[in-house]
């Protein structure tokens, strides 16, 4: 079945107002729920490094943190030492007195007892080996690089021509001042 010219208008309408509404869910969502805790949000972000957390976490897991009311034995946490951010578990304490933690690879507990002021929050969900792509893209080089490449983009592909639209050619009123050249004033 072939469409007609309407119909092919309704789809298109269609399809970009779906997409337009799942654009919209998704920046909503990740308002919600992985905006950043430097831009006000609940997530904290945290690349993984080092083997204290294996088998659980590899160098290069991108560890995406939600901060909790409490926290309990058995919760992975991020928190913050003077070398860094450290992600453990949590094999103790409480939060007054600061929770013990560990890295799963570990025999003995830390020296750290985090209390919840310097802890970023629980583990949410992780992705394993995203930080390597992370940190690479971090580059002042790279991000260059990539903002170069965008502004190319949208400065070459943006205009009035889309699917299914066509450049108008000028009218003859209005291309008629060019093609006659006008005239001097009167002395």
């Amino acid at each position: 079945m072939k469409l007609t010219g309407t119909h092919r208008r309704l789809t298109i309408r269609r399809s970009t107002t779906v997409g337009l509404l799942v654009t919209v869910a998704v920046v909503a969502a990740w308002l919600a729920f992985l905006r950043p805790t430097w831009l006000g949000g609940p997530a904290g972000y945290v690349i993984v490094a080092g083997v204290s957390m294996e088998p659980a976490f590899h160098t290069g897991d991108l560890a995406i943190t939600q901060r909790q009311p409490s926290y309990a034995v058995g919760d992975v946490i991020a928190f913050e030492t003077e070398g860094g951010v450290v992600i453990h578990r949590i094999v103790g304490g409480d939060a007054v007195a600061g929770y013990q933690v560990k890295g799963d690879s570990r025999e003995l507990a830390d020296v750290w007892q985090p209390r919840p002021d310097s802890i970023g929050g629980r583990v949410w969900f992780w992705v394993p080996q995203v930080g390597f792509m992370l940190g690479f893209v971090r580059q002042p080089a790279i991000l260059a690089g990539l903002a170069a490449a965008i502004a190319f983009f949208l400065a070459f592909t943006a205009g009035p021509v889309g699917p299914g639209r066509r450049r108008q050619a000028p009218s003859a009123a209005a291309a008629a001042p060019l093609a006659t050249g006008g005239s001097d004033p009167p002395p």
